[in-house]
């Protein structure tokens, strides 16, 4: 990718013995995606992004084999029609695709137990 006339690479693991149960690709570049409900069911970015697996299943993102996986909840879209995901990492949750100004008054987060929390 081009930043500012200089050339920015970004490393992408090898996802060296996974395969992809979307589209069959092996050893792939990139994160994969593994389901957090079925038994071994992995896909690839492109597979994911493309909603090739239900919906109503949330995923655990792996940068690899060896880090620690993110997971992410159910995709689901909202009434914006803004897709939402909420990422739960060491305890935190991450709201993306929500206005910053929307605070849960009152609501206190199964994940890590914050009260009156910004999100949906």
């Amino acid at each position: 990718r081009e930043d500012g006339g200089k050339v920015i690479t970004q490393h992408m693991t090898q996802q060296t013995g996974v395969t992809c149960d979307g589209c069959n690709l092996q050893n792939f570049f990139g994160p994969y995606f593994r389901c957090a409900k079925c038994e071994d069911y992995d896909l690839c970015s492109k597979c994911y992004d493309s909603r090739q697996h239900d919906p109503t299943h949330g995923f655990w993102r792996c940068e690899s084999k060896y880090a620690e996986p993110v997971l992410l909840d159910a995709k689901e879209n909202n009434a914006s029609g803004m897709e939402q995901t909420t990422e739960h990492v060491h305890g935190r949750t991450n709201q993306r695709a929500v206005p910053k100004g929307v605070q849960q008054i009152g609501v206190i987060c199964d994940g890590c137990h914050e009260k009156d929390f910004f999100g949906p």
